[in-house]
C-alpha cells in the first residue's frame, strides 16, 4: 500500500477516477488529501464517507501529517450531517491486511460518518460479545495498532472526546454496519453489495450537497 492506485479498487477506478458514474461515486467535498462522499449501502439517509485519494489501507496506514488533514475533513462532513441529521457517529474498520475478514471489502482508507439515533459501541457489543475497548483522543492510535500488525474497530460516538478502538477477536466482514442494521431492525439488510440503499444516497447528495 504504497499510494500507488490500484486497479483492483473500487474507489481508485470508481469514485476517484470516474465520479458520478453511479450515485454514491459522487464527490461532494474536496478538502485536498481526503475527498467526501456518500455511501453506497446507506442503511440511513445522511451517511457520508472520507476517502483518502491516495491508495492505503486505513487511517492507521496513513503519516501524522495525514491524520490531521484527515480530522479537518471529518470535521467538516460531520458538521453538515449534524446539521441537517442529528447526532453523528464516526467508525472505521480499520484491516491489518488486504483481503481480510474486518475489512468491509474495499481496501481503500474510508471513515464513516453516519447519524444514528443509539450507542454504536453498545450495538456492537451486543452482536459481537467480547470487544475489549480502550479510549484515546485522537486517531494517532491507530497507527500504532496498525504497526504492530493489529486490526481494529474504531468509533467516535457524538458526545464523547475520545475515539475508542478494539481489536476484535473474531472479525467478521462489515462487523460494523451488520451491528447498525441489527438494531435498526434491518439484520438482513447490512450488505452495500446486495442493498444499495439507492433512495438514502439519493437524499443524502441532496440535502447535503450544499453544506459541502
Amino acid at each position: 500500500m504504497n499510494g500507488v492506485p490500484s486497479t483492483a479498487c473500487a474507489y481508485c477506478t470508481g469514485l476517484l477516477a470516474s465520479p458520478g458514474a453511479v450515485p454514491w461515486n459522487q464527490v461532494l467535498h474536496d478538502g485536498g488529501d481526503f475527498i467526501v462522499a456518500p455511501s453506497k449501502g446507506s442503511i440511513v439517509p445522511g451517511w457520508l464517507l472520507v476517502v483518502a485519494k491516495r491508495h492505503v489501507l486505513c487511517a492507521g496506514a496513513l503519516a501524522s501529517s495525514e491524520l490531521e488533514a484527515l480530522t479537518s475533513t471529518l470535521r467538516k462532513a460531520r458538521a453538515a450531517v449534524q446539521q441537517e441529521y442529528g447526532n453523528v457517529t464516526l467508525f472505521e474498520h480499520g484491516p491489518s491486511s488486504r483481503a481480510s475478514e474486518l475489512g468491509c471489502g474495499i481496501d481503500h482508507m474510508h471513515l464513516h460518518v453516519v447519524p444514528l439515533p443509539f450507542s454504536l459501541m453498545k450495538a456492537v457489543d451486543e452482536l459481537f460479545p467480547g470487544m475489549q475497548w480502550f479510549g484515546a483522543y485522537g486517531l494517532e492510535h491507530s497507527r500504532l495498532m496498525h504497526a504492530s500488525g493489529r486490526g481494529y474497530i474504531a468509533i467516535k460516538e457524538p458526545h464523547s472526546p475520545k475515539w475508542v478502538f478494539a481489536e476484535p477477536v473474531s472479525p467478521t466482514r462489515q462487523m460494523v454496519r451488520q451491528a447498525i442494521a441489527h438494531t435498526l431492525g434491518k439484520p438482513s439488510e447490512f450488505d452495500y453489495a446486495t442493498h444499495p440503499f439507492t433512495p438514502n444516497v439519493v437524499e443524502t447528495i441532496e440535502v447535503l450537497s450544499p453544506l459541502l
